[in-house]
């Protein structure tokens, strides 16, 4: 199991996972991908701050 977590895409990855619906794979994809989105956000936003401190 492992060796195919490494470079596997999350949603081919819990496929193996025994009893998992499709309707509760879509809800973890869709809170990592807004977690990723937000964490985006927050760096830009910490960037600027950081570039506007610095001119």
């Amino acid at each position: 199991m492992a060796a195919m977590m490494e470079g596997m895409p999350l949603r081919q990855l819990l496929s193996f996972v025994p009893g998992i619906k499709r309707k509760m794979l879509e809800q973890m994809v869709g809170a990592l991908n807004e977690g990723v989105a937000y964490n985006k956000k927050n760096v830009s936003m910490e960037m600027k701050a950081l570039c506007q401190t610095r001119n």
